[in-house]
């Protein structure tokens, strides 16, 4: 254990100095060297143990919680006057409330579960899903430390938010003896439970956070390193300062940061503080301080840490301070030599201000604002110019944290600075005087949106975020999706993604498409591709062929209601649109079609026919039925689409992958809205079948606005609530309908599509012309009240680097990047030539994957 006293006398050697050290002042590099020689860095860590009963953290000369959350992904107003809350609450003396956010680079983890986690080994194509998992996983590894794209400073990063609350021991207490002490314990048990509950209230979910979790994510910052680390188990019998630091690890200080050797690589840890913020500045803008949101260049390219560190000093004082100085500006503002310095006026009104704060229960309190940067050596001055840069645009004044880098990067980590290292780095004026309200929207409690906790698809936020996009683990709603997209935005490698991951997990995919987009695709991943132009086979699509007659079982559970009754509304709408197309029915002629469905199904079950219907009406004495199957004749058994509709249905679905293309049926567009819609009913009969609601279960529609264009204008058609209806039934049995068309004004053309987009939980915007923006916000088909627009213009797709889209959803506004390997890229390609070369390969004989690398290296890309 590092002797304490030893330690502070050490600091105030170094740093408790009047005046800045200069010249022979300043510490050199063999004193410095000699320090670290004599003080390892892990006997700097003032962490020693952690109470697993109480949930509370013991240092060397302080005792606090340390909280793990999510970073928020924005926040606004009414968030911010809630986390205002946690700078007002009642705490002893000296207490340090500090907010970190740390980027983490031990991203493994997060790649190998995508890679892995669901993975069905039983699938077709195991082999070759596995192998794009690792071919993934090997492109994505390296960007921890090397940027993906040549022109930014794009890595990937996992952040991490921690907020901490410690204060030096009361007189009296120490670590040994601190248990004694209920009353104290339960007050600090008390200041967590607030924490987090003022937390969640700013939509900020918390926990408590556990030491192996703790010493994992310093162990990842302070023992870098570019291959994989291992994940540490913690030891409650040693010191977990002793636990952090690895024995591979070496620290030497030098005047303006600390370079770090570990396993023969180098590295440089810069710290730098904040000398002066913006005269005005919100905190709705800190997602900012992470990296531009806009801006390709001014993100950070490196491991870093943000750390605001608050501590609030006894408020008794601080306010008799404070009313002493207003009185005293009052005097100087009110003299007669006031005219000659305006300055007193201005500093008057301060007072003035902070003296209303504090009686509105505001605290004056002290505060620094830090950056850590992690550095490959030899990329220091690039990063440190886009940090400044970056800080700079926003308004704010760093400088590098020169001759202290020890205490600085102590202060910087959550919970790790001593008190004597806050008071030297007070001396330097690091800490500056600061009302609570400002810190609140100074604290860097925003990054980027981690998704959900399952992995269908992996993204990336633009600041380097891993994430995982999976509409099913959706709990707040259904599991659909519309997609806008224009052309060369990406929208092929979205749905393809979408569709691979659905497949490789185990789950089925299903795609209707009206322009073979998908044949390639479905060819290489041994789908069924079924062609209505294809006059081989004569196709039916009997929408009562798939529906038991049994009870409903959901869950493992029967219930009251049958198979028929659920798909009755289904089978209304679309035995309406078949009759009257977009032409609206009157209560009496929709109960004429209800009571001849039920009627033939009753006696026909499953081997009904629309027929069957149709015979029914026309045999009845009523006007109104009669005319019914006079409009219901072209689907009777003579009538021009009755070969679609009559007999057993033959459409084979027992591929997992499935495409459909209806593309021949352009002509016939009334055939073609039924066609989607019975396909769409069968999809969703699927779907139940399956008799596994976990399973994924995923249907595409492709060039939507087309095949819904039912011709109806104004009125909410049949084949729109048949729309509704489908997407409310895959909802409950595990299935996702993802609509696609290429313009947002698109899904606006038809009541049918326009169904499609307001029965989706998640919208995806990829990159729209300006004009179309311009034209939606006019239409009024997009509310802009929140700026989702601004965001949209910002959306880029760089060919064979990534694609960006703005993803919608019930969690709020993301912008994600889809990166691909090599390998996948060239899967996935459009590219008429790339497409005949792989088909070319295959016919000579040579596997998917090796006529993908043959392609790659006939182009020179490294796979």
């Amino acid at each position: 254990m590092i002797n304490l006293h030893s330690f502070k006398s050490k600091l105030k050697e170094l740093i408790s100095h009047d005046n800045l050290p200069s010249g022979d002042e300043v510490p050199s590099y063999q004193t410095l060297k000699a320090f670290n020689e004599r003080y390892t860095f892990s006997s700097l860590l003032a962490y020693e143990r952690y109470d697993e009963k109480d949930k509370i953290y013991f240092n060397k000369d302080t005792v606090g919680i340390m909280l793990h959350c999510p970073p928020s992904t924005g926040l606004v107003n009414e968030n911010i006057a809630v986390l205002n809350g946690i700078f007002q609450g009642i705490y002893p003396p000296d207490t340090t409330i500090q907010i970190n956010i740390i980027s983490d680079s031990n991203i493994e983890y997060i790649i190998r579960n995508w890679a892995l986690e669901g993975t069905d080994p039983t699938v077709n194509n195991a082999e070759m899903y596995e192998y794009l998992a690792l071919s993934r996983y090997q492109h994505l590894i390296n960007a921890k430390w090397d940027p993906l794209v040549d022109d930014q400073p794009f890595i990937l990063r996992n952040m991490h938010l921690v907020i901490s609350i410690y204060h030096p021991y009361p007189k009296g207490y120490t670590p040994s003896n601190f248990d004694d002490f209920t009353s104290e314990i339960d007050r600090i048990k008390r200041s967590r439970d607030s924490l987090i509950s003022k937390l969640a209230s700013a939509q900020i979910p918390s926990k408590v956070m556990e030491p192996q979790h703790f010493i994992n994510i310093l162990n990842g910052f302070l023992n870098p390193d570019r291959n994989e680390q291992p994940i540490l188990e913690y030891n409650d019998l040693k010191p977990i300062s002793d636990q952090i630091i690895s024995s591979e690890t070496v620290f030497l200080p030098e005047q303006s940061g600390i370079t770090i050797v570990h396993k023969d690589q180098k590295y440089s840890l810069l710290p730098y503080h904040v000398r002066t913020f913006p005269q005005r500045w919100k905190g709705v803008r800190n997602g900012e301080l992470i990296g531009s949101y806009r801006d390709n260049i001014l993100r950070l390219g490196c491991p870093f840490i943000l750390s605001l560190n608050v501590i609030i000093p006894d408020q008794s004082r601080s306010k008799t301070e404070a009313l002493a100085k207003q009185v005293r500006a009052t005097q100087m503002a009110d003299s007669p030599m006031a005219k000659f310095m305006p300055s007193w006026k201005d500093k008057k009104q301060d007072w003035d201000y902070t003296v209303k704060s504090l009686e509105d229960g505001n605290k004056l309190v002290e505060s620094c604002f830090q950056i850590l940067l992690l550095t490959k050596q030899g990329e220091e001055q690039k990063n440190e110019e886009t940090l400044r840069s970056l800080y700079s645009s926003l308004g704010w004044t760093i400088n590098k944290s020169r001759y202290t880098p020890v205490h600085s990067v102590l202060n910087a980590l959550p919970m790790g600075a001593p008190r004597d290292v806050q008071k030297g780095l007070q001396i330097f004026k690091y800490y500056t005087p600061m009302l609570s309200q400002n810190c609140t929207n100074l604290a860097p409690f925003v990054g980027e949106w981690k998704g959900y906790d399952k992995s269908l698809m992996l993204m990336m936020g633009r600041r380097g975020q891993l994430a995982y996009f999976d509409q099913f683990a959706n709990k707040k709603g259904n599991y659909n999706i519309a997609c806008c997209a224009t052309s060369g935005s990406g929208k092929s490698f979205v749905t393809q993604e979408n569709i691979t991951n659905t497949l490789r997990k185990g789950g089925r995919a299903f795609v209707i498409d009206a322009g073979h987009s998908y044949r390639n695709i479905c060819n290489l991943l041994g789908g069924t591709y079924i062609d209505f132009g294809d006059y081989r086979r004569q196709l039916c699509l009997n929408p009562f062929t798939n529906i038991r007659d049994e009870y409903l079982v959901i869950d493992g559970e029967k219930t009251e209601k049958t198979h028929f009754e659920e798909q009755l509304p289904m089978l209304k709408q679309i035995v309406m649109q078949m009759a009257t197309g977009a032409t609206s029915l009157s209560k009496q002629e929709e109960t004429q079609i209800e009571i001849a469905i039920t009627k033939t199904w009753e006696k026909n079950k499953s081997e009904n026919e629309i027929n069957d219907v149709y015979e029914y009406l026309n045999s009845s004495t009523d006007p109104i039925a009669k005319n019914l199957a006079m409009a219901l004749y072209p689907y009777s058994k003579n009538g021009m689409y009755g070969k679609y509709v009559n007999g057993k249905s033959n459409v084979d679905y027992t591929n997992n992958f499935v495409v459909l293309d209806l593309d021949a049926l352009n002509v016939m567009k009334d055939l073609q809205v039924v066609v989607l819609l019975m396909l769409m009913m069968q999809i969703t009969q699927i779907m139940y079948l399956s008799g596994d609601k976990k399973r994924r279960k995923l249907c595409i529609i492709d060039e939507a606005w087309r095949l819904m264009d039912s011709g109806e204008t104004g009125t909410v058609s049949h084949a729109a609530k048949s729309i509704e209806e489908g997407y409310r039934v895959a909802r409950k049995h595990g299935g996702s309908f993802m609509s696609l068309t290429q313009k947002i004004s698109d899904y606006f053309k038809s009541e049918t599509s326009k169904a499609a987009l307001m029965n989706a939980d998640f919208t995806i915007y990829l990159r729209q012309k300006p004009a179309e923006l311009n034209s939606a916000v006019k239409q009024q088909h997009i509310d802009d009240s929140s700026g989702i627009v601004d965001v949209l213009r910002t959306l880029e797709t760089k060919q064979g680097q990534y694609s960006e889209m703005a993803i919608e959803s019930p969690e709020g506004l993301s912008v994600f990047r889809l990166v691909v390997d090599p390998i996948t890229e060239k899967l996935y390609s459009t590219s008429p030539d790339e497409v005949q070369f792989i088909q070319d390969k295959k016919a000579e004989g040579f596997s998917l994957l090796e006529s993908i690398q043959l392609l790659l290296d006939q182009q020179n890309i490294a796979a």
